[in-house]
Order: structure tokens, then sequence, then C-alpha cells
């Protein structure tokens, strides 16, 4: 039976790790600064070849009574999910990335916007962009399409960032647990299943910092790409046969293609640029902004690697 909710809601905030000591501590502590909320903390080691599993004890010392740790080999973020989460016992699972970190009163915003509405199974908010050295880059907006009822828009694409997402604990006996098959995109493929079944709720507020990486991009490119594709096509097999979803998953074959093919143009890869470009244009022959958007990620891309050898013998 799920647990019920009491006055004072209690919260648990899944954290996987992996070789992430650089960013882990910033990530806790601000989850241990949320505001008139203590939630219990719990950490993931996924076979951290670093200072990962030392800070992890260290916190856990340091807190023992708010933070509770495990190891496993390395498996990804699907399976520490799934693992943190048969450790939790809270009315409230939120999920927290160990790079990304939250504004003090986001927690507390999150859990009051949900007792208030009990229709929603999954509440989410904005993020603000930061740089791998924590520089504000952008707000991203959470859109209005991911508020309320939103099966058919989840089906299209994900429009959520992970960190900022908080679930009822009884999503996870209605739901299941995250698809650890894929090594990408599981967070997306476990949100369309909750988007069947509960309405979502969208808290217009940026509360969460959310870090980006250029790290390895071709590799996570092909992976993210394949995970994607794959997700479609599951999706169908579920849910193929309701007549109403027909338009819905060629846009999400659209979208897919589009946005990889402007991702796979920033990363200088040409042919899986021209290769996806050309798929998106059999399905919108007439999309003006995505042809735009293909076309200037690669005439930049195709700039940049130009003026590369000129600016290299300036310096």
């Amino acid at each position: 039976m799920p647990a019920a909710e009491s006055a004072s809601p209690s919260v648990s905030v899944i954290i996987p790790c992996y070789n992430c000591a650089r960013t882990l501590p910033s990530s806790i502590e601000s989850v241990l600064a949320q505001e008139d909320i203590q939630a219990q903390i719990i950490l993931i080691d996924d076979g951290s070849s670093d200072d990962t599993p030392m800070l992890i004890r260290a916190f856990h010392a340091q807190y023992p009574d708010r933070i509770l740790f495990a190891s496993q080999p390395s498996k990804g973020p699907a399976a520490a999910r799934n693992l943190a989460i048969g450790m939790a016992s809270t009315d409230y699972i939120a999920f927290l990335d160990s790079d990304d970190m939250w504004t003090p009163g986001k927690l507390r915003e999150q859990i009051a916007y949900m007792v208030r509405h009990p229709e929603c199974g999954l509440s989410h908010t904005d993020a603000v962009m930061v740089d791998a050295d924590g520089r504000q880059v952008r707000l991203m907006k959470s859109r209005e399409a991911f508020n309320g009822p939103c099966f058919e828009k989840m089906l299209e694409s994900n429009g959520l960032i992970t960190s900022t997402v908080c679930i009822r604990r009884d999503v996870i006996g209605k739901c299941g647990l995250f698809d650890t098959t894929l090594v990408t995109r599981s967070d997306w493929e476990y949100w369309v299943r909750v988007a069947r079944e509960y309405a979502f709720g969208s808290l217009n507020r940026p509360l969460c910092y959310y870090r980006v990486h250029d790290s390895n991009i071709s590799r996570r490119i092909d992976q993210s790409f394949s995970d994607h594709a794959t997700i479609i096509h599951r999706n169908i097999e579920r849910y193929g046969g309701e007549i109403s979803l027909r338009d819905v998953f060629d846009k999400a074959w659209f979208l897919l293609y589009a946005s990889y093919a402007a991702s796979f143009a920033h990363a200088g890869r040409y042919r899986e640029a021209l290769r996806n470009w050309v798929r998106a244009a059999r399905l919108q022959p007439v999309n003006l902004k995505m042809h735009y958007t293909i076309a200037r990620a690669c005439s930049v891309s195709l700039l940049k690697k130009l003026l590369a050898p000129v600016l290299a013998r300036g310096r």
C-alpha cells in the first residue's frame, strides 16, 4: 500500500553519483539548505573511480540521521534511482542530479503545490542553466503544455528537467520503476508512463540550477539518438493502436530528426546532420523554422571549423 501523506509530508531526495567529486558537495548542500523541510537524502554511488565514495561517507558521517547511501557496480542512473526508491519510505520522492543544485525554497514550494493539487502526480519547475564553473547561461522555462493532463505532449518529446521533478510515492506503485535497459533518456520514458496516469504540475519559477557540460558530446549524441528512437518505438507498441495518437507519433519522429540534425551539425558531423535533416523535411517539408535552425547550426559549426586554424595561429 502507498504511504499515506501526513500533516507534514516527508520527502526523500535521490541523487545518483558517478565520478562527481567536484560537484556533489554543492548538490548535497543545496538540499541540506532547504527551508522548512528536512528532506532525507539518498546517495547511490554508481561505481565511481574518483573521490566520490569518500565524500559520500564523509557527508553520511556528518549527517547520519538525514543521509542514507549505498553502492552498486556501474549500472547507470536508472538503476541507481531504482535502488534509492527501494530505500525510500517517504510521501514524496524528488530527483536531483549530482551536478545540479536547488534554490533554498524549492521543496517547500513544490510540496505545498502538490498538497493543494491532489490530482497532480508529478510536479516540475523552471531552471537556470549554468556552465561548468557555475556561471549563469540562460533561463530554462517549463512549457505550459506540460501542465495538467499532458500525455500526448510527453509522447512527442521530453519537456522536463529531471532535477526539478518531484513525484508522489503512489506513482511508484502504479507506474513501476525506471527502465534500466536505456543508457540515456530513461527519465523521459518514465515521465511518459506517469503522464498516462496522472496530471502534471508546473511551477513557473526557476528553483533549480542545471549544469551543462561539453565533454564527450559526439558519443553522447549517438547513444541519446538511439535511446530516443527506441522510446518512440516502444510507445508506438504500447499506445499505437489509439487512432488519435497517430499524428502525435509523426510529430515525435519529426522532433527526433530535427533536433538531432542540429545536434550533429554542432558536433561537426555533417553527414548525420544532413541525413536527419532530410528525414525531418519529409515529415514537415514547409517547416521554415526547422530549416532555418538546422541551416544555422551547420553554418556556425562550419565557420568555427574554418576559423580554428587562424585563431590558433594568432595565439
